[in-house]
């Protein structure tokens, strides 16, 4: 079994689809490198200002999503090398609202975030790259859901994607 081959539905947890319908392709550790660099390159387009805007009330800030991306790919990859190492008990969920309240990521740097970004994403690369394909459908119990350590690969590639669109679609334009 490989990286590059079709997920099955039961690999992955079903609010995952939403991510996982933004994978062109099936070669999920040449997502994760294409983009590194693309992600990197977007945000630093970004103004230091405008990095610290929300398109509305109540709703995160260009660089709490960009920490938000950096914390879930934490947690992905966390939960992939306990499954592919054989772990049997269920692993915990986050908060992701709690999480971000607690990043304190609007007192940060743009310029520091995307560093950070480009080395979790780096670390990322070197885990999947380096599972030996037999460990890839390790199945195990993430957040109450099961999954494998193949699509939380892919989970991170699809995820990091979706909110990156949702920053260009929704934010960019008003500050236009």
């Amino acid at each position: 079994m490989e990286f590059t081959a079709k997920l099955a539905p039961n690999e992955y947890p079903p609010y995952a689809k939403i991510y996982l319908e933004h994978l062109a392709h099936n070669d999920i550790i040449g997502i994760l490198q294409e983009r590194k660099n693309l992600v990197a390159q977007f945000y630093k387009n970004i103004s230091e200002e405008q990095a610290n805007f929300a398109y509305a009330s109540g709703k995160w800030s260009i660089k709490e999503v960009l920490l938000h991306v950096v914390d879930a790919e934490r947690v992905f990859s966390y939960r992939a090398v306990a499954l592919a190492r054989g772990e049997k008990m269920p692993l915990p969920g986050f908060d992701q609202d709690l999480y971000v309240q607690n990043s304190l990521a609007n007192k940060r740097s743009l310029a520091s975030i995307i560093a950070e970004f480009e080395a979790v994403r780096a670390s990322s690369i070197s885990l999947y790259q380096n599972l030996c394909p037999e460990v890839l459908l390790n199945e195990g119990n993430a957040n109450g859901f099961s999954v494998t350590p193949r699509a939380l690969a892919a989970l991170s590639a699809g995820h990091e994607i979706h909110h990156t669109k949702i920053i260009a679609e929704r934010y960019l334009p008003l500050l236009a």
